[in-house]
């Protein structure tokens, strides 16, 4: 009873190391318990990592009275002055395959 106890536990650890890959760890569990832990953590280490995109929304703003517009303007819409051009990041998207 403590040999399955310690083949699960050493499984569920190994599982843990696949975090940031493109396996899963219910997954890489699987692979652990039923083709043993060092097969899984051998398909651990051969995953790639996951691919993470950003991805950005372009807003302007006013110099002057920090009026923010979702389109690209060269002036402020209400007191005419110029208005700069910034990035804001939205969200970052994991990507499991490319």
């Amino acid at each position: 009873m403590i040999y399955i106890l310690a083949y699960l536990v050493i499984s569920v650890m190994i599982s843990f190391f696949s975090f940031g890959k493109r396996i899963s760890f219910f997954g890489a569990l699987m692979i652990n318990i039923f083709l043993t832990p060092f097969v899984g953590l051998i398909s651990i280490i051969r995953a790639k990592k996951n691919i993470i995109t950003h991805h950005y929304k372009m807003k302007s703003v006013c110099t002057s009275c920090k009026t923010e517009t979702k389109e690209i303007l060269d002036f402020c819409p209400i007191c005419g002055q110029n208005a700069s051009v910034y990035y804001t990041e939205i969200n970052d998207i994991k990507l499991a395959y490319k």
